[in-house]
């Protein structure tokens, strides 16, 4: 039978209805109340009522473990994957309560309570795992750099839209003060028009060199770790040590070098503040190895390079003049650093990735007018803290991930996964 839907209850209709007191009429009201942002309710970072969600990590052994921490404060993390157990053991011990896994296929078939997965294995595997958790319909969090390649990253991109997930890369200092504040200084023109940009960093802090074979010997996996799901995508090698842990960054067929490792973090605040787009130039160059005199060491190509250049240059954009960005690692930075520390009285980094502060310093520090930048910008903020993770669990808009440039590419995308780097068998 039709139920006739109660008549809301408002001060007007409080103050008029006979026999409605005050103490109804508020009594009423608070059985109305819906859930709302914690903020509005003044929790202070705790989590509001049915704000809570399942997450998994994949890759907790490194940074997957630090993300997840913070992920815990007011979540559940229900389930931990791994394909070394030892590695990850610390994390194991940390989240009694997870589920674990070695393999996220078989993660995401058992287990039904997962809202979101944190996933930050090594880059080869990044774009073949969140694909496969876009399609069983869970948000993602994937460490920086999103992908492996241009191409997984705007596979990545169209899955996102297709299946309406939340998405976020692992880019901790978009959500800082360091690089907004950068963007108030360049956006207001507190130091005029920017025609030129050096961004470095001391990466690669592992070794790394285009000389370098490949390992010749063939050592034993770690007891319980499963090196054929760590190569996963990847032509096949034996295990060794050089690959895991950690120093896989420097191999090609695992890793993006100092530039993919790095550039993300420091190069995305050159990239909002500057308003970039698409370079018309690139140029780069590298440092080379004699092992003998006259005798020069042939490179291999199996790792990055151990030091490099990169200058790109870009087009007038949206009012701002042509500017050339100029990148360097391996230790090497500008030229000019020890005059502009003089004159702006910084304390220059060997990193200039080292924190939100930092990272802004090093879009500063490119500029001919350094000293001009006011001690607060003198612009009105614009721009509004990004909220947090957890929050977007309800939003059904797919969202881009932040970073450097990620996923912005106006050129055509392929809609069909044709890369071997996303065979069936890993997607």
């Amino acid at each position: 039978m039709h139920q006739k839907e109660p008549a809301v209850m408002n001060a007007k209709t409080a103050r008029r209805t006979p026999g409605l007191s005050r103490r109804r009429f508020l009594y009423g009201a608070l059985a109305t109340v819906q859930i709302v942002p914690g903020y509005v309710l003044g929790l202070r970072g705790q989590t509001p009522p049915g704000g809570r969600l399942g997450i998994a990590g994949i890759g907790v052994g490194g940074m997957g473990r630090n993300n997840l921490k913070r992920c815990a404060e007011g979540n559940a993390i229900v389930a931990l994957c791994d394909v070394d157990p030892n590695y990850a053991a610390k994390t194991f011990q940390e989240h009694p309560g997870a589920r674990t896994y070695v393999d996220f296929r078989e993660m995401l078939d058992k287990q039904k309570d997962i809202d979101a997965v944190v996933i930050a294995t090594p880059d080869h595997t990044h774009a073949p795992i969140a694909m496969a958790c876009m399609r069983a319909g869970k948000h993602v969090y994937v460490q920086k750099p999103l992908a492996h390649s241009v191409f997984e990253v705007r596979t990545m991109t169209e899955a996102a839209r297709q299946h309406k997930v939340v998405t976020q890369m692992g880019n901790q200092g978009r959500s800082g003060d360091g690089a907004r504040l950068v963007c108030e200084w360049i956006w207001g023109g507190a130091i005029g028009a920017v025609r030129e940009v050096h961004a470095w960093t001391n990466r690669p802090v592992w070794p790394q060199s285009i000389e370098v074979p490949r390992p010749a010997e063939t050592p034993p996996a770690p007891a319980g770790m499963d090196w054929d799901k760590w190569i996963g995508p990847a032509p096949y090698r034996p295990y060794h040590p050089a690959y895991h842990p950690g120093n896989w960054r420097a191999w090609c067929d695992f890793g993006t070098g100092s530039l993919g490792d790095l550039g993300c973090h420091i190069l995305d605040c050159v990239v909002w503040a500057m308003k970039l787009k698409y370079p018309v130039s690139v140029e780069g160059c590298i440092s080379t190895y004699w092992h003998d005199l006259w005798k020069k060491t042939e490179p291999k190509n199996e790792n990055f390079p151990r030091s490099t250049i990169v200058r790109y240059g870009f087009p007038a954009r949206e009012g701002m003049p042509a500017v050339d960005v100029t990148w360097w690692d391996g230790g090497m930075m500008p030229p000019d650093l020890r005059s502009l520390r003089k004159a702006a009285r910084w304390a220059i980094p060997t990193a200039a990735c080292c924190s939100s502060a930092t990272r802004a310093s090093s879009c500063a520090a490119a500029t001919a007018r350094a000293r001009a930048f006011p001690p607060r910008p003198r612009c009105r903020p614009s721009i509004a803290p990004s909220p947090p993770w957890s929050a977007s669990r309800r939003a059904r808009t797919a969202t881009r991930p932040t970073g450097s440039g990620h996923a912005r590419a106006a050129a055509p995308r392929p809609r069909t996964l044709t890369s071997p780097a996303l065979s069936p068998k890993w997607c």
